[in-house]
């Protein structure tokens, strides 16, 4: 049908998923997701509760594959208490994984 129509065929899971975004998920549905991911922090919750957070939107982020590991580890220290950012540095760690 797409053919006879002079668009390209959808050959992969990922194009078909790509095509199913563009038509079902508002624009705005990204924009709303990276405000709540930036928004994260530790706050009272126990480090694990943070990770788990952290994980559960940066698998929803992962989807539109726009930061770097740089910049995903950034946003994790961002979101944690001071003395545990310092942990961090002083461990020199570099990798998500690792933090």
């Amino acid at each position: 049908m797409r053919v006879s129509r002079g668009q390209e065929p959808i050959e992969t899971w990922s194009n078909m998923k790509d095509r199913l975004k563009e038509k079902f998920v508002p624009s705005y549905y990204y924009d709303c997701l990276l405000d709540r991911w930036h928004r994260i922090s530790k706050g009272q919750k126990s480090a694990n509760e943070y990770v788990s957070k952290f994980y559960e939107f940066l698998n929803h982020y992962n989807i539109l594959d726009k930061k770097s590991d740089a910049q995903v580890l950034f946003q994790f220290q961002v979101g944690l208490r001071v003395d545990l950012k310092d942990e961090l540095w002083a461990r020199e760690i570099t990798e998500l994984k690792r933090a």
